[in-house]
This record gives C-alpha cells, sequence and structure tokens, in this order.
C-alpha cells in the first residue's frame, strides 16, 4: 500500500493486513511489536487551533475508527477520505474552504450523491477532530449537508425498453422488474416479500410506508413466478440475488446490477428501479383509472400520487384520447 508517499508491505492474512494498515495509519505512536523493536513515544496532541494538516487529522481519525467503527463503514471512510489527502493532504485544516472542497468534486467529476456522502463524510471527521481538541471549529461549517432532491430527472421507460431490458436481464433481475412492472410498489416492498405474504393472487404486507398494512394485487406472471420461489424459498425475501442471499433492504447491489444492465443496452441514465413505479402509476392515470384506485394500488395518498407520480405531460397520446372523449369524437 501506499501512504504519504511511501510503500508498505501488509501481512497476507486479511485480519492481520487491517491491523498492520492501521498501525502505520496511526504514525509514530503505532505499536512495532512486530519488528522486536520498542514502540516509539506517541506523538503530542496539537493544542485546539494549531495547524494540522489533512494527512495527519485523516491517519488520525481512522486509527481512531479501528477501536470503535466496523469493516465497512472503516473502508468507506478510507476511500472517501483517501481522496481529500490526494486533494489538499498537505494543507492545514483550518485552511481548506468551502470552494476547495467544491473544486475537487468538480475536479474528480464526483456525482452528486458521491459529492455529498464526502461531504457528510468530512463533516463526521470534523466534528470528530473537535471533541479530541484537535481543531476549533468545522471550517466547511455552512457547507451544504442535505441530499439534493435528484442529481438527473427521472425517465419513464418506453414499452420497448422494458422490453429491451427484460431481454437481457439475469433471471434474479428478470425477476425484480416483473415484480416492479406488474406491481407498482417500491423495491424495498418487493424485497421483503416472503412465502407467508403470499396469500394467492395478492401480497399482504404487515406494514407499508406509512406503518400500515399493505395489499398488493399481482398479474398472472407474478403470481405464478412467486409460487415458483415460495416452493424454493419457503421462509425469508421471496426475491434474491443470483448467488441466493438477500437483497439488502437499501439495494445498493440491486442499483449497481441495474446500472450495469442499463448500460448496457445503452439506455438513459434517468430510467432507475424506481421508473416503474412512475410508470405503473402514470400509465393507470393516463388509461382512466381514477386517481384514487391508483393512490390505493401503489400504498400513497391521491394527493402524493398527483405531487410526484402522475407523468401524464409524457403521455401525449393518452391526454389527445382524453381530449377525444371529452368531445366526444370517435
Amino acid at each position: 500500500m501506499n501512504l504519504n508517499g511511501k510503500r508498505h508491505r501488509l501481512a497476507a492474512d486479511r485480519d492481520e493486513a487491517f491491523v498492520v494498515w492501521h498501525r502505520l495509519a496511526a504514525g509514530p505512536g503505532g505499536t512495532e511489536s512486530d519488528t522486536g523493536r520498542e514502540p516509539a513515544a506517541p506523538e503530542p496532541v496539537p493544542s485546539p487551533g494549531a495547524a494540522i494538516t489533512v494527512n495527519s487529522l485523516v491517519a488520525r481519525y481512522l486509527a481512531a475508527q479501528a477501536v470503535w467503527a466496523g469493516h465497512h463503514a472503516r473502508c468507506s471512510a478510507a476511500s472517501l477520505l483517501g481522496l481529500l489527502c490526494r486533494g489538499f493532504g498537505e494543507r492545514c485544516v483550518p485552511d481548506v474552504t468551502a470552494d476547495d472542497f467544491t473544486s475537487l468534486a468538480r475536479r474528480r467529476g464526483w456525482a452528486a450523491s458521491t459529492a455529498m456522502t464526502a461531504k457528510r463524510r468530512w463533516a463526521a471527521m470534523c466534528n470528530w477532530a473537535i471533541e479530541q481538541r484537535l481543531i476549533d471549529a468545522n471550517p466547511l461549517r455552512g457547507l451544504r449537508l442535505k441530499s439534493p432532491r435528484r442529481s438527473r430527472p427521472l425517465v419513464l421507460p418506453t414499452p420497448g425498453q422494458v422490453a429491451t431490458l427484460l431481454a437481457r436481464a439475469t433471471p434474479a433481475m428478470r425477476d425484480l422488474l416483473e415484480a416492479l412492472i406488474d406491481t407498482g410498489c417500491r423495491p424495498s416492498e418487493v424485497f421483503r416479500v416472503t412465502a407467508a405474504d403470499l396469500d394467492g393472487d395478492r401480497w399482504r404486507l404487515p406494514t407499508g410506508k406509512n406503518g400500515k398494512p399493505r395489499t398488493v394485487y399481482l398479474t398472472e406472471r407474478v403470481r405464478r413466478r412467486c409460487e415458483q420461489l415460495a416452493a424454493a424459498h419457503p421462509t425469508g425475501p421471496l426475491y434474491r440475488m443470483a448467488d441466493g442471499h438477500e437483497w439488502p433492504l437499501d439495494a445498493p447491489n440491486a442499483q449497481g446490477l441495474f446500472r450495469r444492465l442499463r448500460l448496457r443496452c445503452g439506455l438513459p441514465l434517468g430510467i432507475t428501479l424506481y421508473s416503474f413505479r412512475h410508470l405503473f402509476c402514470t400509465d393507470a392515470l393516463s388509461r382512466g383509472v381514477p386517481d384514487s384506485v391508483v393512490a390505493e394500488l401503489a400504498g400513497n395518498t391521491p394527493a402524493v400520487l398527483q405531487a410526484h407520480y402522475a407523468h401524464l405531460r409524457d403521455r401525449g397520446d393518452g391526454l389527445r384520447a382524453a381530449l377525444k372523449r371529452l368531445r366526444g369524437a370517435e
């Protein structure tokens, strides 16, 4: 590994390699019992407000995380903070401004979600540094840390694009897409469905997004597939990844797999797993289904449906047909 411009060899065993990595990240204060030498004297802690570089602060923070953070949290922090070290690691922390951070995000070509995650990671590290009396205040105070509404406009797939996705998807992803297309459910709802929730041609979900029980009505192809999945998985979620493991509820794996499928099909970036829920609601409304019925099928209220899911502006044919019915034309 490279640390502060120097190459270091880690152990072959994964757990031991993490121990060595954190020892190196801790700097001169880390133990060196594996080399037979006495541990070096701990580096003096700077007084609040003293000049501490980004590299030094990141190393201290990651070393502290080795005690109280899990493996995935440490890897995530090391990845994002490592980018900050390469961007302005030798600069003093109080000298880093919000403009510097924004410039780095633009230079690295980060998506809005990645930039927001990095900002939050920086804020968490600075808050820890304030508690440890390493710095006086967060130098990026005032930086916007709320999630962006959406980095790009959501796109409703056309029937041809839906057929392309289903044709090129893996069996596990095809099952997921068919459930989303035919039911209009949220991805997280599909991930939670179990054999116990299957009741004939419907799912009886114990709780929906609003905390109330929710009934989801199934098409014939989804019902048949659910019966097959229930026989294979009598306990636990029905819909699973190709390796048989459950889809995580926050869907990072599903989103990544769908993103790669979308790229292989050459489809617009705005098509996401959530696009099929919007497509379900918009198609139902454009075909004249009352908004109260569509809202019940989607597990929402009519007000939320009209505010967020009714993309009728993109359905010109449906609007023209409605106008003909209004005027009594054939």
